[in-house]
């Protein structure tokens, strides 16, 4: 599991782009379970403070949230 995420986060931060967190969110959840990690893929709207919602994906291992994509660099 650590190396699918520290893989992932890797690639994300070499190649940062606004609206990814679908695709790793996705990709994250497929590598997951090929490796038999249950894992829940999340898609909702989230807010930042003071700033309208917007769609955002993430993934949930025993109730916890992975997200890739909402990192300060």
């Amino acid at each position: 599991m650590h190396k699918t995420f520290f893989l992932l986060n890797d690639d994300f931060k070499k190649n940062p782009s606004p609206g990814v967190c679908h695709l790793l969110s996705s990709i994250m959840y497929v590598m997951l379970n090929e490796q038999g990690i249950e894992s829940e893929l999340c898609i909702g709207e989230v807010q930042r403070p003071d700033e309208p919602y917007f769609d955002h994906s993430w993934i949930k291992i025993d109730g916890k949230a992975f997200d890739l994509s909402i990192q300060q660099s």
